[in-house]
């Protein structure tokens, strides 16, 4: 049972300033024009900036775009999301440039009842990942409250994530709470059959959550660098296809007759839009093959399985989706998954993109914004943002 505070307790907030934390960290079009593939991200935090504003806060948001490193990047500054962000919720979102308490004071100062404000790129200052305690001291003493609706950052002990909390009021946001409450709901669920489809990269999070929940699962498929790690691991020649050398003694000590691996693959010898594909059976992988996506044997197989379930887990895409010829084995697999009638929960920002493309996000149960951290919670690896929520419960009450 989790002890976080739900926004909806915070009582009379008319008047109150908010520092929220969202995720708004979006792609961006080599014009700086934020990429539709992120409206899903925006829609997802709009029930809380819209509370907010009708309860009569002035909200002072806290956000990162990319990853400068802790150094001011142009490209990267927040000034395109404000003006996203303005066009959602009607209303314009007042862009500073400056995180800094000394800097954003008169500004926030100056803020009327339902006003939005949106600070920085907080990943500009080093005191972020550095969960610096003297910037969020600072920042604390401009607010009344803290909200925490970044769900997908919270695998992150950051400082606008984790220290802040040690001096404001924190408070769960209504996107993280959902995501929290539905995740936990998928390993707390007694169906009779519940698969899980891997693929993509971030090989380490997913072999952790292979090994503490398969025997939750029925069957575990994988594609992508997932399958070819386990490839590898059972003296398969992959050719010169990418997989994760330091994972291979893990994904052996796991290996188990659950795990489904691709019959046949897609190769090329490059990774180009000129590439020229060839169907191969796994065992007759050339030493410059590179595995690029599942071939139409594994579809069949995989979709068997689909078929024959009653809720499913998926987490990235079975092969390099980003070049069209080689994303059809996640299309039809997308495409059988919602056919199947199961219950489907994924999430993740590649398996987003491409749902995003097909505009199939609303024929999922539910469509987690967090890749890595759905990856750890589900895991049972602790997450230091939930935690910090949970300590700052006991602090307050």
């Amino acid at each position: 049972m989790y002890k976080f505070k739900s926004m909806r307790t915070i009582g009379d907030l008319q008047g109150k300033k908010v520092l929220l934390k969202l995720d708004l960290n979006l792609s961006l079009d080599e014009n700086r024009k934020v990429n539709t593939n992120s409206i899903l991200r925006i829609k997802s935090i709009l029930p809380t900036i819209n509370y907010l504003m009708d309860k009569g806060a002035r909200i002072v948001i806290i956000a990162y775009l990319g990853r400068p490193e802790a150094k001011f990047e142009e490209e990267l500054r927040m000034n395109p999301v404000a003006k996203l962000l303005s066009r959602y919720i009607n209303k314009e979102v007042k862009k500073v440039d400056s995180c800094m308490a000394e800097d954003i004071k008169n500004d926030i100062n100056e803020m009327n009842d339902s006003d939005v404000l949106l600070l920085e790129n907080i990943r500009f200052y080093k005191e972020e990942e550095d969960n610096d305690q003297k910037m969020a001291k600072s920042l604390a003493q401009l607010f009344d409250v803290y909200i925490n609706d970044s769900f997908s950052n919270a695998h992150r002990d950051h400082m606008s994530s984790s220290a802040i909390t040690k001096f404001l009021p924190s408070y769960i946001g209504f996107k993280f709470q959902e995501e929290i409450e539905n995740l936990d709901g998928i390993l707390k669920t007694e169906c009779n059959n519940i698969l899980l489809i891997l693929g993509g990269a971030k090989i380490k999070t997913k072999l952790s959550l292979i090994e503490k929940l398969i025997d939750k699962f029925d069957k575990v498929l994988l594609g992508g660098v997932m399958a070819n790690t386990f490839l590898k691991a059972r003296k398969i020649n992959i050719g010169k296809s990418i997989f994760e050398k330091e994972c291979l003694k893990k994904a052996k000590s796991i290996d188990s007759d659950k795990i489904i691996l691709p019959k046949d693959v897609l190769v090329s010898n490059e990774i180009a839009s000129t590439s020229e594909a060839s169907i191969k059976n796994i065992e007759d992988i050339d030493s410059n093959d590179l595995i690029l996506d599942i071939g139409p044997q594994t579809i069949e197989l995989f979709s068997n399985h689909i078929n024959n379930t009653e809720l499913i887990l998926w987490n990235g895409p079975m092969g390099y989706f980003e070049l069209n010829q080689f994303r059809n084995g996640t299309q039809e697999l997308i495409t059988e998954m919602v056919e199947s009638g199961a219950r489907i929960y994924t999430g993740g920002g590649e398996t987003i993109t491409v749902l995003n493309e097909m505009n199939m996000t609303q024929d999922f149960d539910f469509v987690s914004i967090g890749g890595g951290a759905m990856l750890e919670f589900l895991a049972g690896n602790e997450l230091p943002a939930l935690k910090a929520l949970e300590e700052n419960d006991l602090k307050y009450n």
